[in-house]
């Protein structure tokens, strides 16, 4: 059997809800020449029963089970080494697609072979699949320049959409293995747009769903997100961190990921590193600063723009 063209990773943890909506608009895509690996990741709600159901409707599906959960990071690292896909794309179990989105990826990726990702316009929808705004916060990363595109991505990136972007399979394979801790899927994304320009494709394709049990959602505690990450059956406490804490694990993890890529030339290790750490330590100190002003002045924080019905 000849390896798919495309590669659907898809990790279950306890996801019950909304899995047969994501699974089903999978189904839906118009481009079909896809395989979607599953690894359930020691699910006890059901999840895992309705993965065999699926995987008996379409042959398409791959389905593989931990007997523990291994975080959700050595969850993907697991479905990445068992992709065929000449492309990959992350798929979350609460999100869903529209049906062109697999086939308009492969065709941007096609069409534009410097670039190593792919991805569309977002729509942010709410736990009940209602659109909340269309997100325009995305950015340009179609620099020729890996420094230029590092700065770029250092001082606007936000919801991070492009992590569900369609990528090239072996250039994800030469980033640093995903570590267990928050966020780790932006030091992916940064390893990435050091390594090549990311091309948007200038349509609503992508239905990114925010709700309250969401990675940082209002009923999500970090504690519960940290055990997500760990691997552990059960969320694990952490100690009380420290204000920034998880932002300085996380800028350091990005800068060891950038020095580590043996693939890149010194010339865009050092240089891009030193860029991205320069223009997001500013943007930290005035987020930082607002904060503090917003506590003297007590002003409250504003409403997120994907949490304004529009």
């Amino acid at each position: 059997m000849s390896a798919p063209r495309v590669t659907i990773g898809f990790p279950v943890f306890n996801d019950h809800h909304y899995l047969p909506l994501a699974f089903d608009s999978l189904r839906a895509q118009e481009f079909t020449d896809f395989e979607v690996v599953v690894c359930d990741n020691g699910s006890s709600d059901g999840s895992w029963a309705i993965c065999e159901k699926y995987a008996e409707l379409d042959p398409r599906w791959r389905i593989e089970r931990n007997p523990v959960n291994v975080g959700i990071n050595g969850n993907f690292n697991k479905i990445l080494g068992l992709a065929r896909g000449e492309f990959f794309r992350l798929a979350a179990h609460d999100d869903l697609m529209a049906p062109t989105l697999i086939g308009r990826s492969v065709e941007a990726l096609d069409a534009h072979p410097e670039a190593v990702l792919a991805y569309p316009g977002t729509v942010v929808i709410d736990g009940d699949g209602n659109e909340t705004t269309y997100w325009d916060g995305d950015i340009d990363l179609t620099d020729p320049s890996p420094t230029r595109r590092l700065v770029t991505i250092a001082g606007r990136w936000r919801l991070a959409n492009e992590v569900m972007g369609m990528v090239r399979t072996e250039v994800l394979r030469r980033t640093d293995p995903r570590s267990p801790y928050l966020s780790s899927d932006i030091a992916t994304m940064i390893e990435l747009v050091a390594r090549g320009p990311f091309v948007r494709i200038d349509e609503p394709l992508f239905f990114r769903r925010i709700h309250a049990k969401s990675t940082f959602g209002a009923e999500r505690s970090k504690d519960d997100v940290a055990g997500w990450h760990a691997e552990t059956k059960a969320p694990a406490k952490r100690k009380e961190p420290r204000a920034g804490s998880d932002y300085n694990r996380l800028a350091r993890g990005i800068a060891g990921s950038l020095i580590k890529a043996e693939d890149l030339p010194w010339s865009v290790r050092i240089p891009g590193m030193l860029a991205f750490q320069s223009v997001w330590a500013v943007r930290r100190s005035r987020i930082a600063l607002g904060r503090w002003r917003r506590q003297l002045t007590r002003t409250p924080m504003p409403t997120s723009p994907w949490e304004t019905t529009s």
